[in-house]
Parts: structure tokens; sequence; C-alpha cells
């Protein structure tokens, strides 16, 4: 992804964060930037498959159009 990815998922990451803190809902079992890092990972393999997900669909309806 671009740098404006990054920083949009990371910031996604620390609302997240804020959240599970806010609520006393967060239990660590790793340094916190572990778990920001996993938090990221898991927010952009969700974006990707999304991303995915829009490309397939304007492929099919390409493909529509042409048939």
């Amino acid at each position: 992804g671009t740098e404006d990815d990054a920083k949009d998922i990371y910031q996604d990451a620390l609302i997240i964060f804020w959240q599970k803190v806010s609520s006393n809902d967060l239990v660590l079992t790793s340094k916190i930037s572990t778990y920001l890092y996993s938090v990221c990972q898991n927010l952009w393999r969700k974006e990707l498959v999304r991303k995915a997900r829009e490309s397939n669909e304007e492929v099919e309806k390409a493909e529509d159009r042409w048939s």
C-alpha cells in the first residue's frame, strides 16, 4: 500500500487500542507495540480483501457491459 494507507491503518489501530483501554476490555499478553503491530496487520488484511472484492466487482460489471 501507499504511505497514506499505512497512516490510515495505524490511526485506525490507535483508535481500536484507545477504545479497548477506555472500556477496560484490553488484556495485554505482549508489549503494546506488538499488539498494535498485530492490529495493523489484521486491518491491512481486511483492507486487501475489501480492495480485491471491489476489483472483482468492477471486472464483473465491465464483463456485463460487453456481453
